[in-house]
This record gives structure tokens, sequence and C-alpha cells, in this order.
């Protein structure tokens, strides 16, 4: 019993603190042991891809346990919006992201946050995307450690496009088929008879946009497997002729919402690109190829043999000769007949006809698609050919010019060179002399003995004429009688003729002083007048080539882009009208054309658009363009933008920007030992200006100096403190201020500050392209200040 008691006391002493604690447990601390763990739950109902797409999604974030912080700016809303993460497809969950504006993150109260997503079209999924979100303890009133959230932004359903086929084909594998096209759901499941009711299957197939004229070549060669719930697989059949236009051609493809469940998006999607075939060629062959002369052209019978590679003549090529002959670049070539040897060979056969060149023919041959199976470009073939002009070359010591004391004196040389046919060495040599035409008293002097004939040239040796006299010029021109060349069926005159006279002068006439607005609107004409008997090339009228090379010699050294505008028009619309030896050039209308200083225009006469002249001839006279003068310069730059600025560009105002008077400012500093705490220093500056320039004032730290001189002005001081303003004035003979003080500091060591632009800036511009160019002002600002800048009404 005893023993009893003893053990009932001991478990009560051992009880009663267990007890006291448990009390303490559940009255004191109820909160601490009862509290539940701390979560977020993301509401993402309307996160869908559709919602996305339409502006109608949103996310609700909601505590449990903690607090969002009170103090939500923007910098924690962006650090919560990069703690979205996406596991899959992060490049569209990306444009989300950088969607959203700020004020779309909205904390509705202590445990709520609801994020707003815009409109985003461009938002695409290829399959549902996981979006995870661990909160940043920065985020929370309490450092707490949440654990990782996570929801589905559930795809719309929709097909998908891969396989062989994708992302590019070429032409000929589409021609030759087998290639696939793999067609995948997304949350949807194709029809389970879509591969072997006919009905469902075309209605699959011509969702894909060949184009009509292939739909049936498919719909019957096609083969449709259905692999899969979600996969369809269309192997493509043969599909001759398809031809691409351009360099790819989309198919696109226009899903059917029937043939799935649930119904898919029918937004039309591109499925792949075709790619035209790239090594389509073709080549000639065949007996106009063998560097045949224009007088065999006029015989006929010449052969040409066109060969494509990776593609095929038309059937009925032979009805349309004019498409194939409109393609050779020589128009004087006719066919006699055109034969389809086979699928890739064509021969024409050259009619004989009347044909004449000056020049040799460098035939190329271009192929309308038209006449081709495959392509839908213009096919050009390689290589070219030749037709070689016949030709008279003039040469020799007495060509170009003869003067008079050279036909007296005889001896010279005239060489006449027969171009791509031969002399017919059997005729008589009197015959040949008669070549030489013109100046009768030297063809008549040649003898037999004079000239020398072989197979391609005839060699003239000129006899003295000792009574030769001579008043202006004399021409000896060189023309070939037909009946002298081999086969020819015309004669042959050289375009080069020598002169037997003095030597040319020219001088310029008509409106040579313009101003620049002549040169925009054009019309006006200078005239320049050959002198000493010289004469113009004829064809200087209407050959581009001697015009381009008389406005060769039209030059001037500045503004030379502006100037490269009127040649750029002279040569597409310029006119050149001539009377006997003055040439008339009239100018084109130049848009664009603006000049700001005067523009001096040289004018040398090259000796190829002179008759027989043996050098170039300086025109005695330049053409002067000036920029307008509007009146008095009344105001600074400053003051005119005080003022109406609208008032002055209807005024065509112009700035007028002076010449750089300072040109650099230069500084040396060196430290000189010293006996006292302090090393002393020298500073020497030179200042480069123009000649206008005088006397250069520099004013530094209170104390100015100033030297007088040209071009150069060198100062001394001692002791400047660094990064010390130095104030530079410049002034002319009379003591004027030339221009607005320049402010530099003084910088430790060696220092050079350039003043002048790069490009010469100076001159007098129209106020409304200084206000509209973006560089243009910047530019002048950058080395003028306001006040040094004039404006002229």
């Amino acid at each position: 019993m005893k023993n009893n008691q003893k053990m009932n006391r001991r478990l009560q002493l051992m009880l009663l603190p267990l007890i006291a604690f448990m009390l303490f447990i559940y009255t004191v601390m109820p909160s601490v042991a009862f509290a539940a763990d701390p979560k977020l739950t993301v509401d993402s109902t309307t996160m869908t891809e559709a919602n996305i797409e339409t502006g109608n999604a949103k996310m609700v974030l909601d505590l449990t346990g903690t607090e969002w912080v009170d103090d939500f700016t923007d910098d924690k809303k962006l650090v919560l919006i990069n703690a979205l993460v996406a596991t899959n497809q992060s490049e569209q969950w990306e444009q989300v992201k950088n969607s959203i504006p700020l004020g779309n993150i909205v904390r509705t109260d202590s445990d709520t946050i609801t994020i707003s997503i815009p409109s985003l079209p461009s938002y695409h999924l290829t399959d549902n995307q996981t979006i995870t979100l661990h909160v940043p303890y920065q985020l929370l009133k309490d450092d707490v450690n949440l654990p990782e959230s996570s929801f589905d932004i559930i795809a719309s359903p929709k097909a998908l496009i891969s396989g062989s086929a994708t992302p590019t084909v070429s032409q000929s594998d589409i021609l030759k088929g087998g290639k696939t096209i793999d067609v995948t759901l997304v949350n949807a499941k194709w029809n389970s008879t879509i591969a072997s009711n006919t009905a469902k299957r075309e209605a699959l197939l011509n969702g894909f946009k060949f184009g009509d004229s292939y739909k049936n070549i498919i719909n019957a060669g096609a083969k449709v497997i259905r692999t899969s719930d979600t996969v369809v697989t269309i192997t493509l059949p043969a599909i001759p002729g398809f031809r691409v236009s351009g360099d790819s051609f989309a198919v696109k493809f226009d899903p059917n919402a029937t043939l799935a469940t649930p119904s898919i998006d029918t937004t039309q999607i591109e499925a792949f690109h075709v790619t035209p075939i790239t090594d389509l060629s073709a080549t000639i062959s065949g007996s106009a190829l063998s560097n045949i002369n224009e007088f065999e052209i006029v015989k006929g019978e010449k052969t040409i043999m066109i060969t494509l590679k990776n593609d095929v003549w038309v059937k009925d090529i032979a009805s349309k000769a004019g498409l194939l002959m409109s393609g050779f670049s020589d128009k004087q070539l006719n066919a006699k007949s055109i034969v389809r040897k086979s699928d890739t060979e064509v021969e024409i056969t050259l009619n004989g006809n009347a044909y004449d060149i000056d020049t040799d023919s460098i035939v190329s041959l271009t192929i309308d698609p038209n006449l081709l199976t495959f392509s839908t470009k213009q096919l050009e073939v390689q290589p070219t050919f030749k037709i070689l002009a016949v030709k008279a070359e003039v040469s020799g010591t007495a060509y170009p010019t003869l003067d008079p004391s050279d036909v007296i004196k005889g001896k010279k040389t005239i060489v006449v060179d027969l171009k791509n046919a031969e002399f017919d060495i059997s005729k008589p040599i009197t015959e040949y002399i008669k070549i030489l035409q013109g100046s009768s008293a030297v063809t008549s002097a040649l003898t037999v003995k004079d000239v020398k004939v072989t197979k391609n040239r005839v060699t003239f040796t000129l006899p003295a004429v000792p009574n030769f006299t001579s008043t202006g010029v004399n021409n000896l021109t060189v023309e070939i009688p037909q009946n002298l060349i081999t086969g020819a069926n015309k004669s042959i005159k050289a375009d080069k003729v020598i002169s037997i006279g003095q030597t040319a002068t020219a001088s310029l006439g008509g409106t040579n002083v313009m101003i620049d607005t002549d040169i925009v609107n054009g019309g006006k004409a200078i005239t320049i007048t050959l002198g000493n008997g010289a004469q113009w090339d004829p064809t200087i009228t209407s050959n581009k080539s001697k015009q381009a090379a008389l406005l060769k010699g039209f030059t001037t050294s500045d503004q030379t882009k502006e100037w490269a505008k009127v040649i750029a028009a002279f040569k597409s619309s310029g006119k050149f009208e001539l009377s006997g030896s003055t040439l008339k050039v009239t100018l084109p209308a130049v848009s664009g054309y603006a000049i700001i200083r005067d523009q001096d225009v040289k004018i040398t006469i090259p000796k190829s658009v002179i008759i027989s002249s043996k050098s170039d001839v300086v025109v005695s006279g330049n053409l002067l363009i000036t920029v307008p003068t509007l009146g008095n310069i009344t105001m600074t730059f400053a003051e005119f933008l005080a003022g109406d600025l609208t008032d002055a560009i209807i005024k065509s105002s112009r700035l007028i920007v002076p010449k750089k008077n300072v040109e650099s400012i230069s500084l040396n500093t060196i430290d000189v030992p010293s006996t006292g705490t302090k090393n002393s220093s020298i500073t020497t500056i030179e200042v480069k200006t123009n000649s206008v320039v005088k006397k250069v004032a520099l004013t530094i730290g209170g104390v100015t100096k100033e030297v007088s001189g040209n071009n150069k002005f060198i100062f001394v001081f001692q002791n400047l403190e660094k990064d010390s303003e130095m104030k530079v004035s410049v002034f002319g003979t009379s003591s004027e201020q030339l221009q607005a003080d320049i402010y530099k500091k003084i910088a430790k060591g060696n220092k050079t500050y350039n003043e002048l632009p790069k490009k010469d800036l100076a001159g007098s511009y129209s106020l409304y392209p200084i206000l509209t160019e973006k560089s243009l002002m910047k530019d002048i600002l950058k080395y003028y200040s306001i006040d040094d800048l004039k404006v002229q009404r």
C-alpha cells in the first residue's frame, strides 16, 4: 500500500511540469502553435492563348499567412514580372512580359495582386505553356520563403505544319514528288475517317494552296495517312509543269475546322515555300557563232542552236517565232525557220535580209518564260556571239592633220586598214586610188607607184605637190568601193577624215554668266564657236558618247557634287544644236542644284569631237554661275531667330556663313625647375589664321596680350593654371573685330584645337534647306557662333 502511494506521488511530480507546459502552449501561445504556413495561390483561369491574343487574360496572386509589401513600387513590379518564368516557348512568354504596362500590375489589397495582360495578337503557342513563379522575398512584408507556384496557359486548338517539304522545298522536288507534309494538331484530334473518306481527305488537301491548275493532280495522287489522333502525314505526288513565280512560292494552308474535334483555328498559315530551280540555263551553238561578218548575214542560211538545261521548250514554239526572235538584242536578225529538235533543242536558220551595222554587234539572247515549261523568269543565254562590222580604219603619218607644208614636201603616208573583210587584190591599182576622195590637188597627184595593196591594207605614200596652196581647211575622206571588197554588198566609208589646214580655236558666247536658279529652271543656252576653219564632228548633236566626251571637258574645282548634277542632267536631256562652226548647248532643268559660293566652270573641247584636230582646244572665257544677291545684310543670325522665321523663308532669305578666320590654336606647356617650393611653367600658344587677320589678342586670367602679323601669331605665358580659360580675339586692318571671341581651356602638355571644318562651309545658303536638313546646321554651329552668322534679305 505504501509502495503504491509513493509511486503515485512520483507520477504526480513528473506530470505536473508537463501539464503546466501544455497549459502554456494552449493559453499563452495559441497563435504560434496553430498558425497556417504562408502560401501563394495563382488564379490563372483566364490565362489562355486566345485570351492573351484578345486582351482578356489576367493573373490574380493571393497570399495566405503573409502580406505583400506596402510600397509596391515600379521597380518591385518589374522584379515580380521577371520572376514569372516560362519552362517552354520562352520567346513567346517574353513577348507577354514585355507588353505588360506597369500600370496593369495592381496591389488591390494587402494580400492580392492583379496583373492584366494587354491584347497581344502575335502571341502563338505550339503547345500548352507552363509558367512558374518563385516570389522574391523583397515583395513580402515577412521574411518567408514561399513555395514555387506554377500554372499552365492552354494553347488554342490549331494545326502545325512540319515534314520534309518544310520550311522550303525545291521546285525540282515538287516536280518529282515524294516530299511529305505532317499536319499536327494541338489540343484537338483528327476525325477518325480523315484519310479514308474521300470528301474529308480532299477537304484537307484543298486547304493547301498550290494553285487551281494543280488541284486535281494533288487530289488524285497525294497519299494521306492518319498516323495518330493528332498527326496526319501527306506524301505529295509528282506535279508536272509546276512553276514558281519570283524568288519563291508560298504554299499557304487554310485549316478546315470541321476535320478536327474540337474545332481548330481556321486562320490561314504559311505551310512552306517552294524555291525555283536555280540551275536553269541555256547555251547556243551553230554556224552563226563563228565570227561571221555583216555580209554573211545578208547571204543568210547561218544557224543558231539553243540548248536548254533543266527546262523544256513549249510544244508550239515554231508558232512563236516572233517571241523567240524578239529576245535577240540585234533586232535586224530574222528567222527563215525555227525547228524544235527535241525537248531541250531548238534550231534557228537565219533568213538572208538587208543588214547594216557600223560597229560590231554583240548579240545576246533572252528567252521569254512563255517559251519555257518550268521557269517563270527570263532566261539569259550564254555565251553571246558577235557579228563583225566591216570597217575602214585610217592611220599613217598624214593622219589626222596635214599642214600645207607637208603636202608640198610629200612623203607622208595614209594607211587604210580593212577590218573583218578582205580586199579583192585582183583589181587594178588604179581602182584603189579612188579610195581617197577630196582635195583634188593631192588625189590627182597619186600614181600607181604611190599605192601598195595587201589582203587587209592599202598604203598611200603622198607625192610632193610643190605648188600646193590652202585657204581654210581641205579634207581627205576615205571610202572603199564595194567592188574592191570580197563578198561585199555595200561600200565602206571611214568615219575619220584627214584635214589639211590650221590649228583650231574656240570661244564662248551666249549666256555665260548665270545665277543658280537659271540652272534649276533650265532653258539657258551657251554657244561655243570654233575658229581657224575647225569644224565640229557633225554627230555631236545625236551621238551620246561624243556629247559625254564634250561634257567631260566642263570642269570646276569647287562644289563638284553640285556640278555633277548638272552633267548628269545634260547627259539625260541636254540639247545640242549645230549651226556651221557654232554649237549651241541648252541647259536642262537640274532639280536639287544648290551652290553656296560662285561656281566657275572651265571648258576644254576634246579633240575627239572636232574633225581632224590634233589636240584638245581650250575655250576662251568661262561659264560663271553665281549665288543670288538679295540685298544688304541686315541682321545677325541671333537677331533673325528672334523674328518671324516663316516670313523670312517666304521671302527667300539666305544665311551667310563667312570664311573661317582662325585655322588652329596650338598650346605647349613645359615645366621649368625652380628654386622655390613649386616648379614654374611656360606655355607657348600659336594661333594660325587666314591672311585677313592682322592682329590677335589673347586674354588669360585677366591678362591680355596682343600680337600683330600675318597668318601665324605666337604668345608666351608663365605659370598658367590648368583648365583656366583662354579668350582669342582676331582683328583686321582697321582694328575691327572680325568674328566672335573664341574660348578654350588651357590644357596640360600639348593640345591643338582645329577650328577649320573638314569641308569648307563658307557661303550663302537658302534658309529653307538649312532649317530642314538634319546635319547641315549642326555642322555649321559646330564651328561658328550664331553671332558669326548673318542673314541676307
